[in-house]
């Protein structure tokens, strides 16, 4: 390999001559690890994770788990949903691990889904409910728009200034402003 040579890159009267030539042998950059790439592919995935659980939350799921498994079936007549889609659902927790697949068609509660429970000391079903609702949901998928405007994401998320008018889900919990 030759010794880097040095070539004009900006003539300005302005600049001393030092800072008008660049190297031409600039490393390329490294590519990044096999383990940073996973780790920002789950950071990347995160939404949906969390977009799981507060549907299992928002169900009540979590609640008919806690005396034990049962089955996909069972859960969506309780939770009034539909039963294939539920178990598609119930399958991507298991497999992020907040459910345990303890049978064909029969989920049960990990250590990390009792805090899910509306019963026990420290659960975080509340704050599940509130941080993933409609309105803060929506708010966050705005963040492009804020940022290249200055627009907040509320404003983004309930008003006509983004061109988009948008109402409030039906199942959404109303948050009331402060």
């Amino acid at each position: 390999m030759s010794a880097p040579t040095a070539r004009p890159v900006l003539a300005t009267a302005a600049l001393p001559t030092w800072l008008c030539y660049a190297v031409d042998a600039v490393a390329a950059p490294a590519a990044p690890s096999a383990e940073s790439r996973e780790q920002l592919l789950a950071l990347i995935r995160g939404f949906r994770v969390s977009q799981a659980i507060y549907v299992a939350t928002r169900l009540g799921i979590p609640d008919l788990l806690a005396e034990g498994p049962r089955a996909i079936g069972d859960l969506a007549e309780a939770a009034g949903a539909h039963a294939r889609s539920l178990g598609r659902l119930l399958m991507f927790l298991a497999s992020v691990g907040v459910l345990d697949k303890v049978g064909p068609d029969r989920f049960a509660l990990t250590p990390v889904a009792v805090a899910l429970r509306t019963d026990v000391p420290g659960s975080v079903r509340s704050s599940v409910l509130f941080q993933l609702n409609d309105s803060h949901w929506r708010s966050w998928g705005d963040l492009l728009h804020s940022v290249r405007t200055g627009a907040t994401p509320t404003s983004c998320a309930t008003s006509s200034t983004t061109g988009r008018t948008r109402t409030p889900s039906p199942s959404s919990p109303r948050v009331a402003a402060p």
